[in-house]
């Protein structure tokens, strides 16, 4: 889903956080109908991103080791 909305020019932002709060706001998995045997593991914010970068940031290469 998420390299699906990059290739259509949104961005994404994974909330783990609503997972481990469900338990505690039972009200949030009745508004969101969030019925038995599913349940919620996490969540995606998705939109259209402000700003925008024309490259990657620079990354080292990194040493790799066969064992």
């Amino acid at each position: 889903m998420v390299l699906t909305a990059h290739s259509l020019g949104l961005g994404t932002c994974f909330v783990g956080f609503i997972a481990s709060a469900i338990p505690f706001a039972p009200s949030v998995k009745k508004l969101l109908k969030i019925k038995y045997p599913y349940e919620l593991a996490l969540s995606i914010c998705l939109g259209y991103p402000k700003i925008s970068y024309h490259k990657f940031v620079a990354r080292g290469s990194i040493p790799v080791e066969f064992l």
